[in-house]
């Protein structure tokens, strides 16, 4: 990339930001240090999506607009901290931003190249001292500011003329330097009422988020307490059903403090996109929808190398090249989407791609070369053959790339979406595409539930996914040729599920019409589960199996109920898989 050296770096401008480094020595403190890093994550984050957006507009100069006011803020605030690095290469892209908005420099693939690079430098630059300052620090966590809707739309506020960066520049320098003499007292007190965000560790969320857990499992072990069986207390009442509206409240304002918008991670993934793309010599069309779907932060940073394994495969084994694709009949220009939606209790992030697709017959022989069949390949499902690619070391790769090929990262993918109780579905059709969709629990750690019983047996039901119980009416009960039992919901035959048989416990109930149906729907499956009684409603704060048990299938773990005792929660996806099964295999 060559360009005219007096656009790229203009003296006047260097002159601008060189400030007493000894003086700044002396006035820097840890909040201020703080402040700068946090702004400038935030510049870097909005320019690199600008950039992105300003490739596939090359006329939309309020991109440019902004892009220039958050580098100039950028210069100043690193030239008032001492960082001259970070200023020298800030200058560099303000320099190239102010090409492309005086229309001295065209936007094309190679600008937006060299500023996606210098932005990048910028990006190791800036982490470096946000590692550094993480080390030398006591006891600095990340962490979460609170109210971020305001500050979300406070960053996407355009640049509407010139004048604007400088006056950014300006604020950006007075927020990091509140003793600044150009500040006036006046001015630093409205300051302080206008602002309304406040910067919390994750340590200290989290910690809470543990204590309102506890405090649920106490609450209603008071108010359930066998203890009062049988008595009536009026003002105890009154008392236990304001302090379950207080706490469910306390519950609700506690989870949504940690829930966080994907957006960020979402635009992240554009660039991934851009550059592997770029590097294979693709032409790919990448949009993104539901960016503004909210998830705990814990499974935003657990989910985010999944999502580069999948996105990365799609571009790889997925996307044809430009050649190919014309030769198919199809457009030279790949399409992948991602996008996220909430379904029931879950929140699915799916992938998806116009490409070749999966080839169920190269699965099924890599498969068997092996030994990774457990069936004949005839009676296996094409859901079955593709979760093959998630065996360790799996891959049906020709050629090994920098990319992919190597059989690792799709069995990572897997072991992560477990661990946070989620499940991948795959689905695929050859010459068309494939869809991956990530299926992640909406909570990691309370959920509202039914109990049921099951002979002496206590068992939960996460409430979002059932649809509603009744007792049954032996006229509208039938049965298969092979034994499997079917009931008439209205319009609906819905297969019964005998969860005694299935988990291995003495029932009551005998005969169907003797318990208790529940309608559960999940993945577009509607089924009956048959119980012997439901206990009531409760909010479960889900406890993990301890490492001795390990995972058990049909179940996500365990509760404390109301008597003390404790009561196994049910993972609806997985029960319906093992009740496809021969009842003999199934066990809990």
């Amino acid at each position: 990339f060559e360009k005219d050296e007096e656009t790229l770096k203009p003296q006047e401008e260097k002159a601008e930001t060189k400030v007493d480094k000894n003086l700044s020595d002396e006035i820097l403190t840890d909040e201020m240090l703080e402040n700068y890093l946090t702004s400038a994550f935030e510049f870097i984050e909005n320019v690199e999506s600008n950039l992105l957006r300003l490739e596939k507009e090359p006329a939309n100069k309020d991109l440019i607009a902004r892009s220039f006011a958050d580098m100039h803020s950028m210069k100043g605030n690193s030239g008032f901290m001492g960082f001259n690095e970070i200023e020298e290469l800030a200058i560099d892209m303000e320099s190239i931003l102010d090409s492309l908005r005086a229309g001295e420099l065209e936007v094309d693939e190679t600008v937006i190249s060299v500023l996606l690079s210098n932005l990048e430098m910028i990006s190791d630059r800036v982490n470096k001292l946000h590692s550094e300052n993480k080390t030398e620090g006591a006891e600095k966590e990340p962490v979460i500011k609170l109210n971020a809707d305001e500050e979300k739309q406070s960053k996407t506020s355009p640049a509407k003329d010139s004048p604007a960066p400088q006056a950014q520049s300006e604020q950006a320098a007075v927020k990091t330097n509140p003793a600044s003499s150009s500040q006036s007292k006046e001015q630093q007190s409205i300051s302080k009422m206008q602002r309304k965000d406040i910067r919390v560790e994750t340590s200290k969320i989290d910690k809470l988020f543990d204590l309102v857990g506890e405090l649920i499992t106490i609450e209603s072990m008071v108010t359930n307490n066998p203890d009062l069986k049988g008595y009536e207390f009026p003002n105890f009442n009154r008392s236990a059903n304001m302090l379950n509206k207080i706490t469910r409240e306390l519950q609700e304002i506690t989870m949504s403090v940690r829930m966080m918008p994907l957006d960020s991670m979402f635009n992240k993934m554009k660039r991934l996109v851009r550059d592997v793309s770029m590097k294979m010599g693709k032409k790919i069309n990448f949009t993104i929808s539901g960016q503004d779907t909210e998830m705990d932060k814990n499974v935003i940073d657990e989910i985010a190398d999944p999502l580069v394994h999948i996105l990365r495969n799609a571009l790889d084994h997925g996307v044809e090249s430009p050649e190919e694709r014309i030769a198919k009949g199809k457009d030279p220009e790949g399409n992948v989407s991602l996008s996220a939606k909430y379904e029931g209790n879950e929140i699915l992030i799916i992938i998806e791609d116009d490409g070749a697709g999966i080839d169920r017959s190269r699965i099924l022989k890599k498969a068997g070369e092996k030994g990774l069949l457990t069936q004949e390949p005839e009676k296996m499902s094409d859901r079955d053959v593709f979760l093959l690619l998630f065996e360790p070391g799996f891959s049906t790769a020709a050629t090994v790339t920098d990319i992919s090929g190597r059989g690792v990262g799709m069995d990572v993918v897997k072991k992560n979406i477990e661990k946070l109780r989620g499940s991948v579905d795959v689905e695929s059709k050859l010459g068309k595409g494939s869809r991956f969709v990530l299926r992640i629990p909406l909570t990691l750690a309370i959920m509202e539930a039914m109990v049921i019983r099951i002979g002496k047996s206590m068992f939960a039901l996460p409430i979002l996914s059932v649809t509603e119980s009744f007792k049954a009416d032996i006229n509208n009960i039938s049965s298969t040729m092979d034994g499997l039992e079917l009931i008439k919901v209205r319009e609906e035959i819905l297969p019964i599920i005998r969860l005694n048989e299935l988990f291995h416990k003495n029932s009551d109930s005998k005969e169907v019409t003797d318990g208790i149906l529940i309608t559960i729907e999940s993945r577009s499956k509607k089924v009956c589960l048959f119980a012997d009684e439901i206990i009531g409603q409760q909010q479960a704060v889900i406890k993990s199996l301890t490492d001795y048990i390990g995972k058990v299938p049909g179940l996500m773990g365990c509760m404390i109920l109301g008597d003390g005792s404790i009561g196994l929660i049910i993972d609806i996806e997985s029960l319906l898989d093992l009740a496809e099964l021969p009842v003999e295999e199934s066990y809990a």
